[in-house]
């Protein structure tokens, strides 16, 4: 809508700004009309006690960060742009697809750390399971990607497509 209505890069950065604000209002919105009351309460203990607790999470979440960013920051600077550009093309199916690890993660995430407080030998089965079902979901995903990169890559950079379907390849894995 921002682009649509000429607002240009300025306008797109706000909408992605706003985007999670708008969403988090309407959630919230819904969650009140239909089920409950939300209030916002702060108890700066508390505040500090999830903090020291979450330092892990927020520790792993920077360092993934970093390395999500770090090849469209450093990047440019070792390369030709127009070689940039088949990269930044090629690794973009890859970076969206890992979402489905992600999302793996995410969900057996509580069962492991249950497990684990129960004992070493039942999480070391729980992660196995996580790993075996990772595997067994996203190696088709994977071959099939490889296996459709040199059309996509020709749809993307007709006549040059070689450069982009090699990082295809390379960066689903």
């Amino acid at each position: 809508a921002a682009i649509r209505f000429g607002r240009g890069p300025v306008g797109l950065a706000g909408a992605y700004l706003l985007g999670p604000f708008s969403a988090a209002a309407l959630l919230i919105l819904i969650v009140q009309l239909k089920f409950f009351p939300v209030r916002v309460r702060c108890h700066p203990r508390r505040l500090w006690e999830l903090l020291k607790t979450s330092r892990f999470f927020a520790a792993q979440y920077g360092v993934h960060s970093l390395g999500a960013n770090a090849e469209a920051v450093v990047l440019p600077n070792f390369v030709p742009h127009a070689t940039f550009g088949f990269f930044s093309a090629g690794t973009l199916l890859g970076a969206r697809l890992a979402i489905i690890p992600d999302g793996l993660s995410t969900a057996f995430y509580p069962a492991m750390a249950a497990a684990y407080h129960d004992s070493p030998a039942r999480a070391s089965r729980s992660v196995m399971r996580w790993i075996t079902l990772t595997l067994v979901v996203c190696m088709p995903v994977a071959v099939l990607v490889a296996f459709v990169a040199a059309p996509i890559a020709k749809v993307l950079f007709p006549g040059q497509a070689d450069v982009c379907e090699r990082v295809i390849c390379i960066t689903i894995w």
